[in-house]
């Protein structure tokens, strides 16, 4: 997967590869997908955590750092996320990781393709919209993320 992602961005066409998991799972007996849904805000707490139940009967269930779209009303937010480094377990060390990835003319690309593309979008769908002029660092127990807040209306 990873080696054909690379040839895709190697194309005009494509700017940027997201990699992730799919688990599909299917199961004989009833599955409590709320109680599933607990466990998950359990283990991830600080994540955006997602139970979307589909026409067919099955569950998207989830858990991601990044928030594609919270709408309340007419107002919107939305924090997407483009570029990461790992945690350390020594608070300089950490802060220099963090310092190291805003600094990343790499990480700064990848992000500013996912900010331009999401303005984009919002931008079509909305009667104002703010989002700071660079982005900020993001933390997870794991990771640091580079992102950017948009807030609207629509």
């Amino acid at each position: 997967m990873v080696a054909r992602a690379a040839m895709l961005t190697a194309t005009p066409d494509v700017d940027k590869v997201v990699l992730s998991r799919l688990i599909d799972i299917t199961t004989d007996v009833a599955v409590d997908s709320g109680a599933l849904l607990e466990r998950l805000v359990a283990q991830n707490p600080v994540s955006y955590n997602f139970h979307v139940p589909l026409a067919d009967g099955g569950v998207l269930l989830g858990a991601s750092p990044e928030l594609l779209l919270r709408k309340e009303g007419e107002r919107f937010s939305s924090l997407p996320l483009a570029g990461s480094a790992r945690r350390q377990p020594d608070d300089v060390l950490d802060r220099e990781a963090g310092n190291r990835l805003l600094a990343s003319q790499k990480d700064r690309h990848e992000h500013e393709l996912v900010t331009q593309a999401m303005k984009q979008i919002l931008r079509a769908r909305s009667t104002e919209l703010q989002l700071p002029s660079s982005p900020k660092l993001i933390t997870t127990p794991t990771l640091w993320h580079e992102g950017t807040p948009f807030e609207g209306m629509s």
